[in-house]
């Protein structure tokens, strides 16, 4: 599991909107957050605010999050769960059963195998890496099953007040990927972050 830093510089201009100027990510396994003076924005970060009790190993999705989801029984302080479908089984970790890098608690996104560049699950020729972002998804793509929310995909959400365009901000966050010792994980995953401005995907070990 590593923290990915993603920098984004906003910018406006007379009547014009926000825009990302730029994108620089780091992948490394300590924060840097500290070190360079930066304020925390985001409430309940580490999750440790929630309803939710934890899961097994067999996924129980009697502690989903996601309102969309059949399981759905708790929430996360603070966060917002959206996307995902009638059998989406996101779940709510701590450290007995996962690695967690940083506080006792972590959120396992539960829904099933998503398909990256077309309806083959391990195909990822489209992927093109430019910088820290990947590039060259088809429009609909990536999807899941319709009992996982199709091109919905699932995300959490905070919204985060008083940002000043302008401004440099740092998004700060850890990711980790399912265990490959098995074999049945052979590629890096991918995920994708928004800030207003549409999906800015990456990858995951």
């Amino acid at each position: 599991m590593k923290k990915l830093l993603t920098t984004f510089i906003l910018l406006t201009c007379g009547i014009c909107s926000g825009q990302i100027l730029c994108v620089q990510c780091f992948d490394q396994n300590d924060s840097i957050g500290v070190n360079v003076g930066a304020n925390n924005l985001i409430v309940n970060g580490g999750f440790e605010n929630t309803t939710c009790l934890f899961g097994s190993s067999s996924f129980d999705t009697m502690y989903t999050f996601c309102p969309n989801s059949s399981g759905y029984i708790c929430d996360i302080a603070n966060w917002t769960c959206t996307g995902g479908g009638y059998s989406t089984y996101s779940s709510f970790f701590d450290s007995s059963t996962f690695y967690v890098e940083e506080g006792s608690r972590a959120v396992y996104f539960g829904n099933s195998f998503c398909k990256a560049c077309s309806g083959t699950s391990d195909d990822t020729s489209c992927l093109n890496n430019s910088g820290c972002e990947v590039l060259g998804i088809p429009s609909g793509y990536p999807i899941s099953g319709n009992y996982f929310g199709n091109d919905t995909g699932i995300s959490i959400s905070q919204v985060v007040p008083e940002l000043l365009p302008g401004n440099n901000y740092i998004l700060e966050f850890w990711a980790g990927g399912e265990d490959d010792s098995i074999d049945l994980f052979d590629k890096n995953g991918l995920f994708a972050v928004d800030i207003g401005f549409g999906n800015i995907f990456l990858r995951c070990k």
